[in-house]
Formats: C-alpha cells, sequence, structure tokens
C-alpha cells in the first residue's frame, strides 16, 4: 500500500515516525509526525502550570490556493505558526499534493474552472514532501488523519477531503464518507452539472490537564471536522444529518463534542440588515429566482442535536470584547490570556463576521459547534468546556477567513 493510502479512506500521513498502537479503537492507526520546530512542539506531560485550555482552528485552504488561485502553502503556514493551535480542523485539501511541474497550467486551468478534467502528469510524491505532511511537520503537529471525499473534484484528480492536526493524541479516529445519490442533483434550486463527493473526520482529542483538576488526567473533546456541498440547502442537511447520526453511533457520551467547518450554511439572524440585503441580492443575480430563506435547515438540525454556536457561547461576545482580530506578529504566544489589545488590531461587533470570501467578504458560512458531556453515569466526572473566545482571523492566504476558538475544561 503506498503512502499516504489506508483503509476507509483515511491517509496518514507519514514523515519519520508512526504510532506503535491503535489508540482505544481507532478506525485507522493514529500517526505520530516528526518534531521539527522548537517552539511550537510543547511537552504533553500535565503539570501544575499547564493550563487546562485547548485552541481550535477552523479553516477551509480552498486547495492550497488563495481566492486568485495562486499558491498559498506558505502563508498558510505562517499563519499557523503565529496562531499556534492546538488543533487544526482543515477543509478542501488536496493531498496527496504538491503542484504540478507543468509551468502553470493546472492552476490556470482549475481558475478557469477546467480543473476537474486536469490528470496530473507528474509521478506520485513523495510523502514527505506534499503540502500537508510538510504544515503538520513544520507547524509540530504529532498527531494527523485526512479523510478523501473524492477524486473527481473542482480541483482536478487529487485526493479532495477534510484534515484534523493535533499537537495531542487523536482517540478513536473514525471518517464518513458523504457520497452522491440518485436524485442529489435534483436538491436545490441552483443548476449544476454534477454532485461532489463530501467526507467528515472525528477524532476524540486527549489534552493533558493540570492537577488542579481533581479526578481527571485528561480532557477529552471529540472533533469532527466536515465540509458540506456548496449548491444546496436540502443536500447540505441530508448530510449533515448523517453526520449527527454517524457520531452518535461512534462517539462517546459522556465527552463534550464538536462540529466545524465549512457548512456552507448561512443564516439571518447572523447578518445585520444591510448584509441580509447584500446576500439576497447576490442570490437573485446569480444562483436562484428568488432569495435564500431566513432560516437554514443545517444549522436547525445541529441545534436540536444540542450544539451551541461557540460564536454566541464564548465569554469573549458576552464580554463585548473582539470578535474578530487581525494576526500582527505572534500575538498567540500567551494562551491563557484572551488576545490582547496591544498586539492586533480588533473588532467588536454584535453579529459574527463574515467568513467568505476573503476578497468580497459577505456571508458566514463557517461555523464552530459545541455540544456539552450527557451525563450517563452519576460516579463519573464528566468536564464540560467553557468557551473563552471565538473570532475571526482577518488573514486572506484562502478565499475563506479562519476561526479560533479557546475552550477551557472546567
Amino acid at each position: 500500500m503506498r503512502a499516504g493510502a489506508c483503509a476507509d479512506r483515511v491517509c496518514a500521513i507519514l514523515v519519520r515516525h508512526t504510532l506503535p498502537r491503535c489508540r482505544r479503537g481507532n478506525a485507522a492507526e493514529g500517526i505520530r509526525v516528526s518534531k521539527f520546530r522548537r517552539n511550537f512542539c510543547r511537552t504533553v506531560k500535565a503539570s501544575s502550570e499547564s493550563p487546562a485550555h485547548l485552541r481550535l482552528v477552523s479553516y477551509n485552504v480552498h486547495a492550497w490556493r488563495d481566492s486568485q488561485h495562486t499558491d498559498n502553502w506558505e502563508r498558510v503556514m505562517a499563519l499557523v505558526d503565529t496562531l499556534q493551535p492546538d488543533v487544526l480542523c482543515l477543509n478542501e485539501v488536496l493531498h496527496p499534493f504538491v503542484p504540478p511541474s507543468d509551468g502553470g497550467v493546472y492552476w490556470n486551468e482549475v481558475k478557469a474552472k477546467r480543473g476537474r478534467s486536469y490528470i496530473p502528469k507528474d509521478p506520485p510524491p513523495q510523502e514527505a514532501d506534499t503540502y500537508l505532511t510538510r504544515l503538520a511537520s513544520s507547524a509540530g503537529f504529532e498527531y494527523a488523519v485526512f479523510a478523501e471525499a473524492t477524486r473527481e473534484g473542482f480541483f482536478g484528480a487529487f485526493g479532495f477531503g477534510n484534515a484534523i492536526l493535533s499537537r495531542y493524541p487523536l482517540l478513536g479516529v473514525q471518517t464518513k464518507r458523504l457520497e452522491a445519490e440518485a436524485g442529489d442533483i435534483n436538491l436545490g434550486d441552483q443548476v449544476r452539472e454534477y454532485v461532489e463527493g463530501r467526507s467528515a473526520v472525528s477524532a476524540t482529542v486527549e489534552v493533558p490537564l493540570p492537577r488542579g483538576i481533581p479526578g481527571a488526567e485528561v480532557g477529552l473533546l471529540a472533533v469532527c471536522c466536515t465540509h458540506l456541498d456548496h449548491k444546496s440547502e436540502e443536500l447540505r442537511e441530508k448530510q449533515i444529518e448523517a453526520v449527527i447520526q454517524w457520531l452518535k453511533e461512534t462517539t462517546r457520551a459522556d465527552v463534550a463534542h464538536c462540529i466545524c467547518g465549512d457548512l456552507n450554511a448561512f443564516q439571518r439572524a447572523d447578518h445585520d440588515d444591510e448584509t441580509w440585503s447584500r446576500i439576497c441580492k447576490m442570490y437573485v443575480e446569480n444562483f436562484s429566482a428568488r432569495p435564500p430563506p431566513e432560516s437554514s435547515l443545517v444549522l436547525d438540525a445541529i441545534s436540536r442535536a444540542g450544539f451551541q454556536d461557540t460564536f454566541y457561547t464564548s465569554k469573549a461576545f458576552k464580554d463585548n470584547m473582539p470578535t474578530s482580530i487581525h494576526p500582527v506578529g505572534n500575538f498567540a504566544k500567551r494562551k491563557n490570556d484572551t488576545l490582547n489589545s496591544n498586539l492586533q488590531k480588533e473588532v467588536a461587533a454584535e453579529y459574527p463576521a463574515p467568513t467568505c470570501w476573503t476578497h468580497l467578504p459577505l456571508m458566514r458560512i463557517d461555523h464552530i459547534m459545541l455540544a456539552q458531556p450527557t451525563l450517563q453515569d452519576t460516579d463519573q466526572i464528566h468536564q464540560t468546556l467553557r468557551v473563552r473566545q471565538h473570532v475571526r482571523v482577518d488573514d486572506t492566504a484562502s478565499d475563506h477567513f479562519p476561526l479560533l476558538a479557546d475552550f477551557d475544561f472546567v
């Protein structure tokens, strides 16, 4: 089996060291990525100084290109370097991928919307040379998993899907393909030639806790990273309901759960009057004969499943603190503090900032949702999470803005 391919369409990142065993029933073996950075690889041993804290970043990297279809790997790496997430959830990942050696033909073909017919002529890259593996190793993520959705998509004949990178062990890794089914092409108002496959990847992050939390050595957070259809809300609803049911069947009920990613779902309540009018105008002019509905089938389904929007539940939002930030320098060094105003420009807002597109910010379609653990055994200690802050990061490396959420185990 070649590097980058394994069962259940989970492509493991191989650099130097593979984890010698599966952790608690993983569907796929976790992978330990070599530590190449001095400053970013923190020990996972709990100590009295360790914060009961987790930073998660959700980011659609647009198949390693910005909104002008220029290679963005170095800018993505620089941003991750600055933000220092403990867990990085990525959408629209090409893997295994290195830029084709065709003098830029590939990038131009995709920009001209002819990428679906592009087949690379280069031999398969070495795993260590691929963009995803280089990002993981350079940023110091020890554990990583990639879930392929399709190899026949908008960006050419490359593996396309979602990834979770983590500094902490990933337990119970599972993946799910959201295959196109008969009739899906007819869902929704937008005309389309084909339906692109989607996927979801789930893993429980094992976070070392300080000794100050009695009876617990580690904190657990089940993270699901997914990317839903971009044209039909009805198809997105079908996909997210399948993901939610899958999570109920495959993840523990006694830990907190997070669903994050580019859900392509938006609602009136997240936008002010002027922005919503612009969205309606754009829809009528470009996509549909009628404006979009004010509510979202996807977001309603997530809410019914017990998930809450971390933007609205964050302490920073409740305290009228920044909800959008411009990363300047290494502002994220002190993770125990809320983002410091003297290190970046900040914007406090009543509404969440739009996440798409970076060249024309309009809609909020990327989300981080959190559900607290379901108490099943009163003798067990159940760790809940408090959302310290949820911010949009104002960086234009991709066509989406990344989201950052800081969680505290309590």
